[in-house]
Parts: structure tokens; C-alpha cells; sequence
């Protein structure tokens, strides 16, 4: 099936900013402490890999030796190399992975743009780009959460085929936004027999 006029994406999200929002639709937005968690958290391990680089640069005798047997004061120069070489990767990916997450800050300035629509005739997505999903292409969708995110899972017919779709806590409570998509779905699917039955 074609998606429905009603759920044209950038339509949605044009209708969303200029603020004119039919009643029966639900709108989540992006909140900024999803990003702030996660840029703090990477500059906290960013640091943690600056400090572990300096510590191991000012002092050359310095290693962690996890192999060694408790409580022996001499240790295998090969092991001893190993172990400086392996400190050294371990620093090196707390800063890289720290940097990464901290990247999170330059979603902040875009944060009015990410939101999630959820209308009658499906829901829209827009993160990076205006994603809809029309019920009108699913012939079946169930969802499971967990803290951090919602995952469902979509059949879709013509041909028929199965999509998973993982939607992020940015959003806000993964439970309710997946409660409310199954339900809205349902609804739409009732309709749609009703409309069936009725012709």
C-alpha cells in the first residue's frame, strides 16, 4: 500500500513547527537530558584516557600487570611490555569512545527538530530525517522496551516481510511511546474492519 496523504512526512513535521497540532495527535520531543547524560559520560571516560596517557607517559616503569601472581614483586620484561602496550590501547579507546559519546553535545542545537508523531494513520520519526510509518502498510506490530529503548517488531505485507525498529529513550518512556503506538495501530485496524464490515 501507498503511505496515506494524511501521513506525508515532511507534511507532519511542517504542521508540528508551525505549531497547529489536530487533537488527535500525539507529539514526543527530544529531551536534552538524553544528550547531556551521554555527553558527560563520554567526557567523564574521555578524561579517564587523558589522565591513564599522562600517567603512563610520566613514569616509563609503570604498568598494570593483572597476570601476575599475587603478592610478586618481579615481573617478565615481555610481560611488562605487553602490559604498557595494552594500557596504552586501553587509554587510547576510553578517549576515542569518550569523544564519540560527547559528540551528543552538537545534538542539542537540533533539538527542536527531533520528534516523534504519532497520528491515527501511523507515526513519523524524525532524527535525522522525516521517517514515517504507516499502519496501512503493517499487517501486524508488537513491541517490547526495556530502559533505554523501544524495539518493535513490524510485519509488513506486499511482499510480505518482517522489520525490526529500534526507537531510542530520547524521546522520553520507552513503555508509554511503545504502549501508545501498539494502541493507536489497534485502533486504526478496528476502523478499518468496521469500514470493511460496513460496506
Amino acid at each position: 500500500m501507498m503511505i496515506p496523504p494524511s501521513l506525508n512526512a515532511g507534511s507532519v513535521v511542517a504542521t508540528v513547527r508551525q505549531g497547529h497540532i489536530p487533537a488527535n495527535w500525539r507529539v514526543f520531543h527530544a529531551n536534552a537530558g538524553f544528550f547531556l547524560k551521554k555527553t558527560l559520560g563520554g567526557i567523564f571516560f574521555a578524561l579517564i584516557g587523558v589522565v591513564s596517557f599522562i600517567a603512563l607517559l610520566a613514569d616509563p616503569s609503570m604498568a598494570y600487570v593483572p597476570w601476575c601472581t599475587t603478592g610478586s614483586t618481579e615481573v617478565d620484561s615481555g610481560q611488562f611490555a605487553l602490559a604498557r602496550a595494552l594500557d596504552f590501547a586501553i587509554a587510547l579507546a576510553l578517549l576515542i569512545g569518550g569523544l564519540w559519546q560527547a559528540r551528543n553535545l552538537a545534538q542539542l542545537s537540533r533539538l527542536q527538530e527531533q520528534i516523534l508523531v504519532l497520528t491515527p494513520d501511523g507515526f513519523v520519526v524524525n532524527v535525522t530525517e522525516p521517517i514515517p510509518h504507516a499502519f496501512a502498510e503493517m499487517l501486524s506490530i508488537s513491541a517490547r522496551w526495556e530502559k533505554s529503548k523501544a524495539t518493535f517488531s513490524i510485519q509488513q505485507g506486499q511482499p510480505v516481510r518482517k522489520v525490526s525498529l529500534e526507537l531510542d529513550n530520547r524521546f522520553g518512556n520507552t513503555r508509554q511511546i511503545a504502549t501508545a503506538v501498539v494502541a493507536a495501530y489497534n485502533t486504526w485496524k478496528k476502523a478499518q474492519q468496521n469500514t470493511g464490515q460496513s460496506s
